[in-house]
């Protein structure tokens, strides 16, 4: 099931302010399949400075 770059950031907020997690690791094969969708994803991940690695 595709889900949104926003249902994404949520759930990973969740896990950065309740659970202090730092490290991504993400397993989707089609994750840049829509170069558009993926670049929406890096800059909200690049908006919310986190200071989290992911992979």
């Amino acid at each position: 099931m595709r889900r949104s770059v926003d249902y994404i950031m949520r759930h990973m907020e969740l896990l950065v302010t309740d659970y202090k997690a730092r490290n991504f690791h993400i397993e989707d094969d089609n994750l840049g399949m829509d170069p558009v969708r993926f670049e929406e994803f890096l800059d909200a991940l690049i908006a919310k400075n986190w200071g989290v690695t992911w992979g």
